[in-house]
């Protein structure tokens, strides 16, 4: 079955899995059913990710993110966060540069997958 366009299928047209029936009789709730699936292990994956964070810590991930994606280099970003965050500052050094780059680039793809999520 092909799923690719379910999204501009008007539910009096016939499903595309080829039953025959109007589509809202037939994969409608069930591809309801899939989008909550999905976003749901979305989050759950997020949070084994990223876990807990206080509120300062979500402060300065947000601005660590929002220095990334006006382009600074991630050393900038951290240092920058640090000074408008002190108590949340992180130490970068050779050995956790690149998971400390690998976090915070996953958070501004995060970012960038909510807002795209809540224009719908």
């Amino acid at each position: 079955m092909n799923t690719d366009n379910k999204s501009a299928i008007g539910r009096n047209e016939p499903c595309p899995c080829g039953s025959g029936k109007k589509y809202k009789k037939c994969c409608q709730d069930k591809d309801s059913v899939k989008k909550t699936d999905i976003l749901r292990q979305y989050q759950l994956r997020l949070n084994e990710i990223v876990g807990e964070r206080t509120s300062d810590e979500k402060k300065y991930d947000d601005e660590v993110v929002r220095r990334l994606n006006e382009g600074d280099s991630i050393q900038n970003a951290i240092a920058k966060a640090g000074e408008k965050f002190p108590a949340e500052a992180l130490t970068l050094n050779a050995g956790n540069l690149p998971d400390i780059q690998a976090h915070y680039d996953y958070l501004a793809q995060h970012e960038t997958i909510m807002r795209k999520l809540n224009e719908q």
